[in-house]
């Protein structure tokens, strides 16, 4: 009788063991998705970010100069693309509020950068002064500002 009852014992313990390892692996998998996920987030905003600051030299030249085809081309293309890559976002960011914000940020830099002295209504240089700049600098700092809280957003604060 006390064989039988060590084949139960070890039995079980292969059960709890085995059942033990396939939470834990599904846990594990589980963690390491989430991590490349909230990492590949922190990564597109660092990019956006710098791209944003890149843009925004790119915009304050094509107005502080004669009009240039090449260059309108460049400064759409480069709205289009941060756009785009933040609505791509939508696939793996779980904060859709923030991402919502960050495309309606985008939204005000290309309006700010395109609405006035932009492609037919461009006759000429603005002076240094000239109340665009302001706008477009306005709106891409909370470009950024957006992009850096959904940034931040991926890893929260532990509660300790």
């Amino acid at each position: 009788m006390s064989g039988e009852f060590s084949w139960f014992n070890f039995i079980g313990q292969a059960v709890v063991v085995v059942a033990g390892w396939y939470v834990v692996h599904r846990l594990t998998v589980a963690r390491d998705i989430d991590k490349s996920r909230r990492e590949m987030i922190a990564k597109a905003a660092d990019s956006l970010i710098e791209n944003l600051t890149d843009l925004l030299s790119e915009i304050r030249e094509y107005h502080l100069n004669d009009r240039d085809f090449a260059q309108e081309l460049k400064i759409k293309s480069a709205l289009q693309d941060a756009a785009m890559r933040t609505t791509g976002l939508h696939q793996v960011c779980k904060e859709r509020d923030l991402i919502s914000r960050c495309n309606s940020s985008l939204g005000a830099v290309r309006r700010a950068a395109t609405m006035e002295h932009f492609e037919d209504e461009h006759t000429g240089p603005l002076g240094q002064r000239d109340r665009l700049f302001e706008d477009v600098a306005a709106a891409v700092v909370k470009a950024k500002q957006d992009i850096l809280h959904l940034k931040h957003s991926q890893f929260p604060r532990s509660a300790s």
